[in-house]
């Protein structure tokens, strides 16, 4: 008796390649504008209400705030690249990266805003951060609803149609 003879057979093959994980995309759009719009929102009512209690530092202020909380959310976005088609489990972590991004990239840009020139003059330098603080919340819900949303469509024929 050889070597050969105590090895298993082999097994037979089953016709195909393996059927590699669920992909799935992201829709772009509608994460762009949660990314985005609330936060323009947000800055825009700031300045609203600065308009109407007479303070311009306040305009400034919430423009600002709104503004640079709008072009984290949209750069973050962007880097995620969710027009691609990918893994369902890796779309979550490059989401979560995605938000640590849009975490610091807003960090900074409250940085820069708060030590410009423009903004040296107001007598509530608080404010600033306020107004940051209030449009990432916004942005925070907008999005993760709307990426939820976007797993669920992508995970709905896994599940099945029958709900219990």
């Amino acid at each position: 008796m050889t070597t050969d003879d105590a090895r298993p057979a082999p097994a037979p093959a089953t016709g195909g390649p393996k059927p590699g994980p669920p992909e799935a995309s992201l829709p772009a759009l509608p994460l762009l504008a949660g990314a985005s719009l609330p936060a323009l929102v947000i800055g825009g009512g700031w300045a609203l209400v600065g308009t109407l209690l007479e303070r311009p530092a306040a305009v400034l202020v919430g423009l600002g705030g709104g503004a640079a909380v709008a072009v984290a959310g949209a750069l973050s976005i962007l880097l995620l690249a969710p027009w691609k088609r990918r893994s369902l489990g890796v779309l979550p972590f490059l989401w979560l990266a995605a938000s640590g991004g849009r975490f610091v990239l807003t960090i900074a840009g409250g940085l820069l805003l708060y030590s410009s020139p423009a903004l040296e003059r107001t007598d509530h330098p608080t404010d600033l951060w306020f107004a940051i603080l209030l449009a990432y919340v916004a942005v925070l819900f907008t999005e993760t609803r709307v990426y939820a949303a976007a797993m669920r469509n992508a995970t709905a024929p896994a599940r099945g149609t029958g709900t219990a």
